[in-house]
């Protein structure tokens, strides 16, 4: 899933919400689109709380999403 046309908006959206803070599962866009960014190694989640990874904060730099 590093592949830019394999990431859909709902992806972005989903990670760049982790971006803004931890999210409780209940909060969450969508489930389905948080597990295939775990499985990209772009999001983690511990006991019903999801955050984004550094590799997540890396992949929205290079989308020009945030700016350091």
């Amino acid at each position: 899933m590093t592949n830019d046309a394999k990431l859909k908006n709902g992806f972005i959206e989903q990670l760049f919400l982790l971006f803004k803070g931890v999210t409780w599962d209940g909060d969450l866009i969508s489930k389905a689109d948080r597990d295939e960014l775990v499985k990209a190694g772009l999001a983690d989640r511990k006991q019903g709380y999801n955050f984004i990874t550094a590799k997540g904060i890396e992949y929205l730099l290079d989308l020009g999403i945030v700016h350091a």
